[in-house]
């Protein structure tokens, strides 16, 4: 068992984290595995049908005009049953009620969506304007580097929430919004060492990822082939069980990736661990210098 509150590099906290995955592997899978399961079938449909066409179309969806309903319910089991797997994970992690994770993921989950609403709207705004009602040759170059700037400080901005969530994850006396000021700041004494730690994470989980997701690629291009020949007037080519292969394909992918996010927020858990650690050892150092002084 990894020890939790420990002073760690980054690199350390990503190895506890892929450690602590590995000896607890069968406790967390048993926490996990229901929640997975359903996050990956109704993420599997949700991708199917968002990849459907009009001679694949599951029971008509797009002629009887329920498409975009039925996307979008599945679109928010998804996000529901994706918040239930982390909420498990907590209570294997801080043997907690597993009603009371679920309580505190979802503040979580609708409080960091709203924390990224500015970003999301300088996005939708920054590429309506300077985009689609401007010139998308003029000052391209520019452009896109105004926006990757923003992101990038907004980023910073957003990133001590990952020491503020977690701390509300793990201890249990503790208001989200009262506490908030004082952990974010506390937060932002580590935002170097946490944006790396993130940064790094997310870019191995993209690796994998690219590589899990490569048989659906395969898929997309067989579809996208078959498209493209039907354009010219060729016949389709694609077999008929071909959106069940998509659909299958995408199961078995998104549990892979269920893992992958369960390993990010094992990351996550060790930052804590570690800020936690470093805070103490500070405290503590200023004590003892205040009584060197003192004597």
């Amino acid at each position: 068992m990894e020890l939790l509150y420990k002073n760690r590099s980054i690199t350390s906290c990503l190895k506890a984290a892929y450690n602590f995955l590995l000896s607890n592997f069968k406790g967390i899978f048993h926490a996990v595995w229901l929640p997975v399961l359903l996050y990956s079938i109704f993420s599997a449909a949700f991708i199917t049908l968002l990849l459907s066409n009009s001679q694949s179309d599951i029971l008509g969806l797009r002629q009887h005009g329920i498409f975009i309903v039925v996307v979008s319910a599945l679109g928010l089991v998804c996000a529901f049953t994706g918040i239930w797997v982390i909420a498990r994970l907590m209570s294997f992690l801080n043997e907690m009620p597993r009603l009371w994770n679920l309580k505190r993921m979802l503040i979580v989950f609708f409080i960091t969506l709203l924390a990224m609403v500015p970003l999301m709207a300088f996005w939708g705004g920054g590429i309506w304007f300077m985009f689609i009602r401007g010139s998308v040759e003029s000052h391209f170059v520019i452009k896109i580097f105004i926006l990757l700037v923003v992101t990038m400080l907004f980023s910073l901005l957003v990133m001590p929430m990952v020491y503020v969530n977690m701390k509300y994850l793990k201890e249990k006396d503790i208001h989200y919004l009262k506490s908030f000021t004082k952990n974010y700041k506390n937060g932002l004494r580590f935002i170097g060492f946490i944006f790396v730690a993130v940064i790094v994470t997310l870019l191995i989980a993209l690796v994998i990822t690219s590589v899990v997701l490569m048989p659906l690629y395969v898929l997309l291009i067989a579809k996208t082939s078959s498209l493209t020949g039907e354009a010219i007037g060729d016949p389709a080519d694609l077999p008929g069980y071909f959106i069940f292969l998509v659909f299958g394909t995408m199961i078995v992918a998104c549990v892979v990736m269920s893992l992958i996010n369960i390993y990010e927020m094992l990351v996550c858990y060790f930052l804590y661990g570690s800020i936690e650690q470093k805070q103490t050892e500070r405290l503590e150092a200023k004590e003892m210098v205040s009584v060197v002084k003192e004597s």
